[in-house]
């Protein structure tokens, strides 16, 4: 005996639903939910991230809490005292600013010290990044204490900032305080330029 046309058409109904079940399971299985897709995307930026967002807050301790996820190596402490030093030079321009010096010339602090410290976040993922790896710090030793070099010659440009500033205070602007500003912050910015020169 033939089935009925009913029969068929409930045949014919829970197949094409058991196809979509699976197809829809399917895709499930093959596409990445858009969470997945942030963490990806998080793992490589996350770090400069984080610390790009605790210097514009000057959250000094969070900060230096941040960088502690860095490999125990050399240069990690010389980034973390790189890292305060640029947050106190921030304040200092602030400061700076509050007293009345030009805001021409606040803006030039302000952009060498904002490039510098990006410059500082970049060295410190790519540090975390090779760490991540379990390596022995013999095999990256030579390459880290070029890297550290380099920051102690930003840290002697950050401490003559410093002292710019405190001339442009104590003599207010003249010609020779802009000159004195002038030589530092060229000198500044040329720190970070070596430091951003592939090794």
């Amino acid at each position: 005996m033939l089935p009925s046309l009913t029969t068929m058409s409930i045949l014919v109904f829970l197949l094409v639903m058991a196809y979509c079940f699976t197809r829809h399971q399917a895709g499930k299985l093959s596409v990445p939910s858009a969470t997945s897709q942030r963490n990806a995307g998080t793992a490589t930026t996350g770090l400069v991230d984080l610390l790009t967002v605790h210097f514009a807050r000057n959250q000094g301790q969070r900060l230096h809490e941040t960088l502690t996820s860095l490999p125990a190596w050399p240069i990690t402490t010389r980034i973390q005292a790189t890292a305060q030093e640029l947050l106190t030079l921030k304040r200092s321009i602030y400061r700076a600013q509050r007293e009345g010096v030009p805001a021409a010339v606040i803006q030039r602090y302000l952009d060498n010290t904002t490039q510098a410290a990006a410059t500082v976040w970049q060295m410190a993922s790519t540090i975390d990044a090779i760490g991540q790896n379990q390596i022995a710090y013999t095999v990256v030793e030579a390459e880290m204490n070029h890297e550290d070099q380099r920051l102690e010659q930003l840290q002697c440009a950050i401490k003559e900032t410093h002292e710019g500033i405190a001339i442009v205070l104590a003599a207010g602007i003249q010609s020779t305080t802009l000159q004195t500003v002038g030589e530092d912050l060229a000198a500044f910015n040329q720190a970070i330029k070596l430091l951003q020169t592939p090794v």
